[in-house]
């Protein structure tokens, strides 16, 4: 049962080699898990689920609240519009820079950017930042819609006539 999950783990990578590594590391900490694939038969509180299957982000996203966007601590940050239209809180780390939407969302204060465990465990524990975020998000996003049939209206009345 999905409901009673805590922390969703999705790895970059979802085979063989990633998942076993992912799973043996949770069992080496003691901390109880399962997979998504066995979450539905799974009948007590399983605080982790591991992602173990492509094509379910949207809806895995659909569940949360939060969402820690991977990449940006050590390489880039993965898409950040997915978790920000659910309207979750996003938090990722410093490598950024390669996503125009990471930056609007940075300057605009809608997301938190973890530099240190610190950051991160404040930004997890503080349910006024997803309270407050989550929607603040939505509303930048709607704000931001139809951007880019702006753009190629604004480029066709730029074009040369008969050209």
């Amino acid at each position: 049962d999905l409901d009673t999950v805590s922390l969703i783990v999705v790895p970059h990578r979802v085979d063989f080699s990633m998942v076993a590594g992912m799973t043996q590391e949770l069992s080496q900490r003691g901390l109880p898990f399962a997979l998504l694939s066995e979450a539905k038969e799974v009948s007590t509180k399983v605080p982790i689920v591991v992602v173990d299957s492509m094509g379910v982000l949207g809806e895995v996203y659909s569940l949360g609240t939060w969402a820690f966007v991977g990449g940006a601590c050590h390489h880039q940050v993965h898409n950040v519009l997915e978790p920000a239209f659910k309207g979750l809180t996003i938090a990722f780390g410093p490598h950024y820079h390669n996503s125009r939407e990471a930056e609007d969302l940075v300057e605009q204060g809608l997301v938190t950017v973890v530099r240190s465990v610190d950051t991160l465990l404040a930004w997890w524990k503080d349910p006024q930042i997803a309270a407050m975020n989550g929607e603040r998000i939505k509303n930048y996003l709607r704000c931001h819609l139809g951007a880019s049939d702006r753009f190629l209206a604004c480029e066709k009345s730029q074009s040369v006539v008969g050209s």
